[in-house]
């Protein structure tokens, strides 16, 4: 005597095991094919229910009330997604008049919070447990787990399923409607996060960040092979961070990543010819973006550059500017 056990439904294949009374056999079988192995009422149930919950797994959905959802990315750490994120988001409220959101998908080291301060208190629920995004003083309504910590040192772990789950409640048990854009900062690489995001919300696109080294060009590239290539999600455009260093006081500007062998800034250009897209703004390294305790304002040397990015996502998004 004997029965199966199944584990796994991958599109019409069955993975799973034949346990007997002292081993466990594993096959692989698909569905298509016309066996006693699946032909009772039971089984035919079992098929039915994995199939569907797989598919719909599989089919994002748009979030209700919001227009666009963009993701701030980078598979290298430390190029400064989080302040091009909270940047975009403050210009696209301000100087494009779009109403805009924020969420903090880098659950395991969330930084927004410290970025774009709230001027209401913390987060909240109603009667009908729907979490409530909290407004900045520049008007962007911003959620970031780092608003639940109960102390600077607490930090989060999250393993891989919890962390989609988890992603799944911010998209759609947060209350974000009405918003015109949500601009999703994403932690660094290509892990569960990213994968989460992209197989549940119906994405508009990516906007993808880089320095001029080589090496974060090149984990870039990565990256985005894998978001434009397998998950499909359309790439709006590169920005280039700390493109230069300018002085708060001459103005004077020095090159941070200077290449006596090509001009400055090549290998960003290069890399957007590649993926057949544009630079659309480059940032400078400035004494500004460390002002205020390195609170987001979007003023001086940082004005320029990101009114320019927030108009050139609001035109690709289908908004007259």
């Amino acid at each position: 005597m004997y029965r199966s056990d199944v584990i796994k439904c991958i599109g019409n294949l069955r993975i799973g095991t034949y346990l007997q009374r002292h081993s466990a056999t594993p096959f692989f079988r698909f569905t298509r094919d016309p066996s006693p192995w699946y032909g009772t009422r039971r089984r035919r149930r079992r098929r039915r229910r994995c199939n569907s919950s797989s598919a719909s797994a599989r089919q994002p959905r748009a979030l209700p009330g919001v227009e666009h959802v963009i993701l701030s990315t980078s598979a290298k750490g430390g190029v400064g997604k989080s302040f091009i994120a909270a940047l975009l988001a403050t210009a696209l409220q301000q100087h494009v008049g779009l109403a805009t959101g924020l969420l903090d998908a880098d659950l395991h080291g969330p930084s927004l919070h410290l970025l774009l301060p709230p001027v209401n208190s913390a987060s909240s629920s109603d009667s009908s447990a729907t979490l409530q995004p909290l407004l900045t003083s520049s008007g962007v309504r911003l959620f970031s787990l780092g608003h639940m910590a109960r102390s600077p040192e607490q930090s989060f772990a999250f393993r891989g399923p919890i962390a989609a789950r988890t992603i799944h409640q911010l998209l759609f048990d947060v209350r974000w409607a009405p918003l015109d854009v949500l601009v999703v900062d994403t932690p660094p690489g290509t892990g569960d996060i990213l994968l989460a995001l992209a197989q549940q919300a119906r994405l508009s696109g990516a906007l993808a960040v880089t320095t001029a080294h080589p090496l974060a060009v090149a984990d870039t590239r990565r990256g985005l092979h894998l978001l434009q290539e397998q998950l499909q999600v359309p790439l709006l455009g590169i920005v280039e961070n700390m493109a230069y260093y300018q002085c708060g006081h001459c103005g004077a500007q020095e090159l941070l990543f200077a290449d006596a062998q090509q001009p400055p800034s090549q290998p960003v250009d290069d890399l957007a010819r590649h993926l057949h897209t544009t630079v659309l703004a480059r940032f400078p390294f400035t004494a500004a973006a460390f002002a205020n305790g390195g609170r987001i304002e979007p003023e001086g040397a940082l004005r320029a550059p990101a009114a320019q990015l927030a108009h050139q996502i609001a035109r690709r998004l289908g908004y007259e500017v």
